[in-house]
C-alpha cells in the first residue's frame, strides 16, 4: 500500500508499481518460479478460481462491471501468489521476504498515528486509499501485528531494532480497537485462543497473564464512545438510546444481508450474479420488489463469492483457504519435529495473523484484494524451504506423512525437492 501513502503524500501519482513490479515478475519467470509455486495444490484452487472469475462474466448482472473487478484481481492481485511463492528458493530469502513484509506492518502502524482521520463516534480510520474504511484498516494491522512480533522474537535482529518494533506491537492494537471494529474484537479473541492452542507453555503462561493486564490498560485509554460501541454487538436495556439504536441498526443490516446473499447463491449456484455486483443486483431486485434496499455488499468474504461468482468459484476460494492453513500447520509440525526454531515460530506469526485476518474478513469485503493469495504464497514458499532445510540436515523424513498434517489429502506425495531437482 505504500504507493498509495507517496500518492496522498505528493499529490501526484508516482507509478512506484511499474518501477518495481515487472522486474519482480521476470524474476519469477526467468528464475522457475512458476514451477515452484505450483508444486502445492494452493496454486491451482486459485488458478481454477481466477479461471472461474472469468467464466463469471458473460453471466454477470452487469458484465462491464464484472469485467473490472474480474481483470483488476487478475493482472494485480494474483500475481502475488507467483511471486512470494516463486522468488524465495531458501529460508534465508524467505525470511527477507517476511522481513520485508514486517517493514511494512510498521509503516501501516505508522500510518495509523499520522494518517488517520476521525469520524462523528471517533472512530479512527485511514484518511486515504484501499483500505481506508476503519473496518478494512484493522483487518490489515490485525494481520501483520505478528510479522512484527516474529521480528521481537528474532535473537539474531539488533537488539535497538527488536525494541523499537516491540512499541509498534500495543500501539497497533491500540490502533486496531480505536477503529472500533467490532469484527477485530472478535478477530482479537480468535487470536488469544490460537495462542492458548498452538504455543509454546511459555508463550500461553504470558498470554493468559499480559492480554488480560494489556485489555484492561488500552480500554482505560481508548475513548468512551469507541469502549461503548465495541460493547454493542446488539441492542440492550442499559445502553444509551444512540447505541442502542446503531447497534439495532448495524445488527439488522448484517442479518438481511447475509441472507440476501445466500438467497442469490441458492438462486445463482453456478454463475452467481456477478463479481462485485451484489450491491447492485440487491438494489435492484428490491426496487423491482417495490423495496427500498440497502445498496451494500455482502460483509463477508465468503457469502460475497458464493452469491456473486457461484458456488464452484466458491469451493475453489475455501479450498484454497484451507490448503493455506493446512501447509502453514504443517510447516510449524515439521520445524518443530526438526527443531528448526526460527522456522517454528515463523509459521506460529503467520499463521496467528492469517486466523485473525481470516476472522476479521469474515465479516468484511476483501475477497478479491491480494491478502489471501499473497498467504497462500508465502506458503507455498515456507513449506519448499523448510524441505531444503530438512534436506541439508541430512536427516530422514518421518515415515507417516499422515501424523504431520490434518489435510493430507491437500497435499501431493513427493520427494524432497532437493532429491527431485527441483531446487
Amino acid at each position: 500500500m505504500f504507493h498509495e501513502l507517496l500518492t496522498y503524500y505528493l499529490h501526484f501519482n508516482t507509478y512506484i508499481l511499474y518501477l518495481v513490479g515487472p522486474p519482480a515478475i521476470l524474476g519469477v519467470l526467468l528464475s522457475g518460479g512458476l514451477r515452484r509455486t505450483c508444486r502445492l495444490r494452493i496454486a491451482y484452487f486459485w488458478m481454477a478460481f481466477a479461471v472461474w472469475l472469468i467464466l463469471d462474466v458473460p453471466f454477470s448482472s452487469w458484465r462491464g462491471g464484472s469485467a473490472g473487478v474480474v481483470s483488476t484481481f487478475v493482472r494485480l492481485q494474483l500475481p502475488l501468489l507467483f511471486v512470494i511463492a516463486g522468488l524465495p528458493m531458501t529460508w534465508k530469502e524467505c525470511r527477507t521476504m517476511i522481513t520485508a513484509i514486517t517493514l511494512a506492518g510498521v509503516t501501516s502502524v505508522v500510518m495509523g498515528r499520522l494518517f488517520v482521520s476521525h469520524d462523528n463516534e471517533g472512530r479512527v480510520s485511514l484518511a486515504f486509499g484501499t483500505i481506508g474504511n476503519a473496518n478494512d484498516f484493522a483487518a490489515h494491522l490485525l494481520l501483520l501485528l505478528p510479522f512484527i512480533l516474529f521480528f521481537v522474537m528474532s535473537p539474531s535482529r539488533p537488539r535497538i531494532l527488536r525494541a523499537v518494533f516491540f512499541l509498534a506491537i500495543p500501539y497497533g492494537l491500540y490502533v486496531i480497537l480505536s477503529t472500533a471494529s467490532r469484527g477485530a474484537l472478535v478477530a482479537l479473541s480468535v487470536g488469544f485462543l490460537f495462542i492458548l492452542w498452538r504455543a509454546t507453555l511459555k508463550v500461553r503462561l504470558i498470554a493468559l497473564v499480559g492480554v488480560p493486564v494489556a485489555a484492561v490498560i488500552i480500554f482505560a485509554i481508548l475513548p468512551q464512545a469507541i469502549v461503548d460501541r465495541l460493547q454493542t454487538f446488539s441492542a440492550s436495556s442499559d445502553q444509551s438510546e444512540d447505541s442502542a439504536r446503531e447497534a439495532a441498526a448495524s445488527a439488522d443490516s448484517r442479518l438481511y444481508l447475509l441472507t440476501t446473499s445466500l438467497k442469490f447463491a441458492v438462486e445463482h449456484p453456478i454463475f452467481g450474479v456477478g463479481p462485485g455486483q451484489f450491491s447492485s443486483f440487491e438494489g435492484k431486485t428490491s426496487r423491482q420488489a417495490g423495496q427500498h434496499g440497502v445498496w451494500q455488499s455482502t460483509h463477508s468474504i465468503f457469502t460475497q463469492i458464493a452469491s456473486e461468482c457461484g458456488l464452484p468459484a466458491f469451493i475453489f476460494f475455501v479450498c484454497a483457504i484451507g490448503s493455506t492453513l493446512a501447509t502453514f500447520l504443517r510447516v510449524q509440525t515439521l520445524a518443530a519435529r526438526y527443531k528448526l526454531q526460527e522456522i517454528s515460530q515463523a509459521a506460529f506469526c503467520v499463521l496467528l495473523g492469517t486466523a485473525m485476518f481470516l476472522a476479521a474478513a469474515a465479516f468484511l469485503n476483501l475477497a478479491y484484494l491480494f491478502y489471501l493469495p499473497a498467504l497462500s504464497g508465502l506458503a507455498i514458499a515456507m513449506y519448499s524451504a523448510i524441505q531444503d532445510e530438512i534436506a541439508n540436515l541430512g536427516t530422514k523424513a518421518p515415515a507417516s506423512a499422515a501424523q504431520l498434517s490434518p489435510a493430507r489429502a491437500s497435499f501431493p506425495q513427493r520427494r524432497s525437492p532437493r532429491a527431485a531437482g527441483m531446487i
